[in-house]
């Protein structure tokens, strides 16, 4: 995320971010929506830091092979993109695991964990294929 640079005017006083004088309050921002982003809520993480507790996690939406380890969804982030990612914590310092080729590769550094809300469902596909969408209303989307 990159903010505005400061910049300062001989005419109003030094000016803050967002073309507002720090001596005046700017308008209030937007209200929050009560719904989350189309794309959920993250949580910013690094392979340098412990995973959060379940109070902030939230549920594992699946199990690992093993049937009893959890596995959380997330965004393993890299210089010039950004992948789909596998969080396994009983995975100690190599939790953060990427798809590719058949197999599962190590990330190190930051990634995202998604957590798995009441508002999500998982939808079974197979053999590389989407699965057939249908709208609220039943009508093939």
């Amino acid at each position: 995320m990159q903010f505005p640079e400061a910049s300062a005017s001989q005419d109003r006083g030094i000016l803050g971010f967002g073309g507002h004088s720090n001596t005046s309050p700017g308008p209030h921002p937007p209200a929050y929506s009560a719904h989350p982003p189309s794309s959920g809520y993250r949580i910013p993480l690094s392979t340098d830091a412990p995973f959060p507790p379940s109070v902030q996690a939230g549920r594992a939406p699946c199990l690992d092979a093993d049937g009893s380890s959890p596995v959380y969804f997330g965004s393993a982030l890299f210089t010039n993109s950004v992948h789909p990612c596998k969080i396994a914590p009983h995975l100690g310092s190599t939790l953060c695991r990427v798809p590719y080729g058949g197999g599962e590769h190590e990330h190190r550094g930051r990634y995202d964990l998604l957590p798995f809300t009441d508002d999500m469902e998982l939808i079974p596909a197979s053999g590389g294929a989407n699965p057939t969408w249908t709208s609220a209303c039943g009508r093939r989307i």
